[in-house]
């Protein structure tokens, strides 16, 4: 029986599916206690602001990991494309629904924005406990025919 070569490193293109994966946990977790620190400190319309706030991130994050798993078997410049046309589509859109939101409910932007930072920087962190802990490197594969 022939030993199991231990793995190398870890294709790039599954590099950022995996750090976000293992990092939603924290986030997730992170964000439901800002939706409950609200919900007690100001009531139900503030926590439902907040939870408005996890949502944004959930969005924003998720589209990667759709754009990743459309573009999965493409060549990585169609999938860092992607990513880069994503980004400001992302943000842009996300501006003008906050400002449509502002501009016409009393939503608490207050508790959405602090929710949003809250969520994303312990998401941040997650990911690069993540990075950490995968102690792998990353690399594309050589085409099979370039052996």
């Amino acid at each position: 029986m022939a030993a199991k070569e231990p793995q190398r490193g870890i294709r790039a293109e599954h590099l950022l599916g995996t750090l976000i994966r293992r990092s939603t946990p924290w986030a997730g977790a992170a964000g439901g206690l800002c939706v409950v620190i609200y919900l007690i400190l100001d009531g139900l319309g503030t926590a439902l602001a907040a939870a408005f706030g996890v949502g944004l991130v959930v969005f924003f994050f998720g589209v990667d990991l759709l754009i990743l798993r459309l573009t999965r078997n493409a060549s990585p410049g169609v999938t860092v494309g992607a990513l880069l046309v994503d980004y400001p589509l992302k943000v842009v859109l996300i501006a003008a629904l906050l400002w449509a939101i502002s501009t016409s409910s009393d939503l608490d932007l207050h508790a959405t924005a602090v929710t949003v930072v809250v969520t994303t920087v312990v998401g941040a962190i997650g990911v690069t406990v993540a990075a950490l802990r995968v102690r792998s490197f990353y690399f594309d594969f050589p085409d099979a025919g370039n052996d």
